[in-house]
């Protein structure tokens, strides 16, 4: 069983800073300290007539019992200091949220009642998590030994009930999800995945380790996707499917047999994509997709028929570079 240090163990461990460090930090001018030796300081009060920065928030901590650790008031205000120290302004932690201590949290964010914000969290600004998410739980993978990672959330981030994003493992590091994303209830996000921005991962869609999704995606719900697959940028994998090999920008996979089903017109249309520029992805995964050629042969057939565009460039590369392998051809392809 594993054991843990006592507080008086972790404060004694501890290497001390000169007092000049916290008032360097703390914004504070070297005049309006006066020293007691190396570790103590008392602050003049002119400083709060010459400062021009606004009133902060004042805690009262009073009447706590004390502890082994020491006085209770003193411990509970060294703890909330230390807390307060990483949570950013305006920020909302409703009642029953549990937050443990190695996370960071941005401006404006809003945590739930009864969510969980595990060590190694570092969200960004404008999160909301709802109730009853995980956010860098223990990774789900038998190789963990309890290293050291992170699971970093960008900003404005939709995160809804019961959704679990797991930290990185020692194979990455860090699981990554970016800005502006909604992950809808009861979403999993694996260990060491890379999730972009702008995109709507819909009700129990399940990422496995390592998976990558580019930006402006749409999953339906239910969808599985297994270990090590890239998903392309605005690409569109409808509801059920199970994946198990790379998805390619731009495009639609059906949820049948997880096939090519055309080009997300759609949602390329909405995104500011000239017709132009939609026409170039339409004649590319022609070629691709619906000819009776080998992909990489179809690559070589794109590069020679299509005018060269960021649009078709990126297609030839993504399935060039595939390593598992690209999902199905169009259905009428035998």
């Amino acid at each position: 069983m594993k054991e843990y240090k006592t507080d008086i163990q972790i404060a004694q461990e501890c290497e001390m800073e000169h007092i000049r460090v916290i008032a360097q930090r703390a914004h504070v001018d070297e005049k309006y300290v006066e020293q007691y030796g190396n570790y103590k300081a008392k602050i003049d009060l002119s400083l709060l007539n010459d400062t021009d920065k606004k009133d902060g928030k004042l805690i009262l901590v009073t009447a706590i019992t004390p502890t082994s650790a020491g006085e209770g008031k003193t411990t509970t205000t060294i703890g909330l200091a230390d807390g307060l120290r990483k949570i950013g302004k305006n920020v909302t932690i409703e009642p029953f949220a549990y937050i443990e201590g190695d996370v960071v949290i941005g401006d404006d964010c809003w945590i739930g009642p009864h969510a969980i914000i595990y060590n190694g969290a570092r969200l960004g600004k404008g999160n909301k998590v709802h109730p009853g998410a995980c956010i860098a739980c223990l990774p789900q993978d038998l190789k963990f030994a309890g290293e050291q990672t992170t699971a970093v959330i960008g900003d404005y981030n939709d995160i809804r009930e019961c959704v679990t994003i797991s930290r990185g493992t020692a194979s990455r590091g860090t699981t990554v999800v970016g800005d502006h994303n909604l992950l809808m209830a009861y979403v999993h996000v694996a260990h060491d995945d890379v999730v972009g921005s702008h995109c709507v991962i819909a009700n129990r869609v399940s990422l496995a380790g390592e998976v990558e999704i580019g930006d402006w995606v749409v999953i339906g719900g239910h969808c599985a996707l297994h270990q090590w697959i890239h998903v392309g940028d605005h690409a569109m994998i409808q509801g059920g499917a199970l994946l198990t090999q790379d998805v390619p920008p731009y495009i639609i996979v059906s949820n049948g047999e997880s096939r090519y089903a055309g080009i997300n017109k759609v949602g390329l249309s909405r995104r500011g994509f000239t017709p132009e520029q939609i026409a170039t992805i339409h004649d590319t995964c022609r070629i691709l997709f619906q000819s009776d050629l080998s992909y990489l042969t179809g690559c070589d057939k794109a590069e020679q028929d299509i005018a060269e565009s960021p649009e078709r460039n990126y297609l030839i590369e993504f399935v060039r570079g595939s390593k598992r392998g690209v999902i199905k051809p169009y259905a009428s392809r035998k």
